[in-house]
């Protein structure tokens, strides 16, 4: 994979890089993931990146071997040590103008990652790869379209998954925070109408429920399942980028209202979006090739 430099901040002017990001307990693990694929895309100009996150309950297999610190830097910014020549790249949902300005008085190097316009800003950089730019009512320091999607080092070097005529195996991928009400709805459904399909279910176990449970993985496991699926059911967070990129029909269950957006975006480019109600119509009309033909993978 060929890596071109996409900030609007001089690579020699940039001594270290620091990632405030959260997760765990409560919050999920998208802004981790998200914030692991940026930090591997830096490195790859010989960055010094420390990742700095809040949170509880944090699970290590999302880091892919990469170094963090578990920081409350909402609390203690000051130790994360900012200069002029550091460039800081915050991906929260707690974070507030206050804090954004107090970094921003400090570096001019700040990015924020955004997914539906959660603050009026303005300073730094937005980062929100699936809006247009004047999402952000006239501030024009936004970073957006697809080019500012970052995946997770195992998707890099993927071969070409190959599509099998008939759906026979489906992943369901519903995030990291537990969803085992809505497992066991989305699994009686597809159950109740098909009995010969392969489920994989990203998840831990739910009681109940005899699928096939993988627990989570790294981005190489991910890449693995994602090849071997026929379709995915999955929320409306950062996985949609890695689904799209491996050409995997998607039925997107929007979980969070902050995901909205990111559904929207899929939407235009084939997945489709569902409900527990109608997980099991749209496996059958995809079976019988009349779900909505997506132009880049189906």
């Amino acid at each position: 994979m060929k890596f071109i430099w996409k900030f609007p901040f001089d690579l020699d002017h940039i001594d270290r890089v620091a990632i405030l990001t959260e997760g765990g307990r409560g919050i999920g693990y998208g802004h981790i993931t998200r914030s692991v694929a940026v930090v591997q895309y830096l490195k790859e100009f010989g960055l010094s990146v420390d990742m700095f996150v809040r949170g509880d309950g944090i699970k290590g297999v999302f880091f892919e071997g990469e170094k963090y610190i578990e920081q409350d830097w909402l609390i203690n910014l000051e130790e994360i040590g900012v200069s002029d020549n550091t460039a800081v790249f915050v991906d929260s949902y707690f974070a507030d103008i206050k804090l954004y300005n107090k970094i921003y008085s400090t570096t001019k190097k700040l990015i924020i990652f955004d997914d539906y316009c959660r603050l009026k800003y303005d300073v730094g950089y937005v980062l929100n790869p699936v809006v247009e730019k004047d999402f952000y009512s006239g501030y024009d320091k936004v970073l957006y379209g697809e080019d500012f999607i970052f995946l997770r080092k195992g998707f890099w070097n993927v071969k070409n998954r190959v599509k099998n005529g008939d759906i026979r195996h489906i992943l369901i991928t519903l995030g990291g925070n537990p969803q085992k009400d809505l497992i066991r709805s989305i699994v009686e459904k597809i159950e109740g109408n098909f009995n010969t399909l392969d489920i994989k279910i990203l998840s831990d176990p739910v009681e109940g429920i005899n699928g096939d449970f993988t627990g989570f993985v790294d981005s190489k496991g991910m890449a693995d399942l994602l090849f071997r699926a026929d379709m995915a059911i999955s929320a409306g967070g950062q996985t949609l980028h890695e689904l799209f990129y491996m050409k995997v029909p998607t039925i997107m269950i929007k979980l969070a209202e902050n995901q909205e957006y990111n559904i929207r975006f899929y939407e235009k480019r084939g997945f489709v979006r569902g409900n527990v109600d109608n997980v099991a119509s749209y496996i059958a009309k995809k079976r019988s090739d009349s779900l909505p033909q997506g132009k880049n993978f189906f």
